[in-house]
């Protein structure tokens, strides 16, 4: 052997062309944070908020992209939680900025809330021609009411460019922040 270190440079330079584009980890709650609610002025009602149901094929922490029937995964995007746990945080964050007289409670609760709401989603998806569709349902129980429970559905679409996981994810939270408006609305 001559020149081990031009064959140990030829074998580096060889893997480095091989390996793959870095890892992102994308999240569906606010880019700013809130600034906390004073503690000296208490909430005027508790809202329980129950972690948001998703089909399984959706619960993971893949981004995923439906190209008809198949659902292909990013190779190199990730949500940095399983998705219902995202979308839960993601209309937590919605909901206290819409009621900010509310204290927006998500799992279990030391303190029995005022009011519940449980959120199904039946379909969230991102096609490959850039349309997305978000179907889902909720339920409003105010605790101790004579009343029924409110009881909503809606269906979001979508559309725009789509080259990027981060397209993907701004798409989503956009729609999911539409969600959390629809859900607010009727509330009041």
């Amino acid at each position: 052997m001559r020149h081990p270190s031009a064959l140990a440079l030829s074998a580096l330079l060889l893997f480095a062309g091989c390996a793959a584009p870095a890892l992102r980890v994308y999240t569906l709650s606010a880019q700013e944070s809130r600034a906390p609610a004073p503690e000296s002025i208490p909430a005027r009602q508790i809202i329980g908020l129950s972690r948001v149901q998703v089909p399984d094929y959706l619960d993971t922490q893949d981004i995923i992209l439906r190209h008809g029937q198949e659902l292909h995964r990013s190779s190199n995007g990730r949500w940095a939680t399983r998705l219902s746990l995202g979308i839960t945080a993601a209309i937590g964050d919605r909901l206290a900025t819409r009621w900010p007289d509310a204290q927006i409670v998500q799992g279990p609760q030391s303190q029995s809330p005022d009011s519940r709401i449980q959120i199904v989603v039946t379909r969230f998806d991102v096609g490959e021609d850039g349309q997305a569709l978000l179907e889902a349902g909720w339920t409003i129980t105010r605790i101790g009411s004579k009343h029924a429970p409110e009881r909503d559905r809606t269906v979001i679409t979508a559309s725009g460019p789509i080259k990027t996981d981060d397209d993907i994810a701004r798409m989503m939270r956009s729609m999911l922040l539409q969600l959390a408006d629809r859900i607010v609305r009727p509330a009041k």
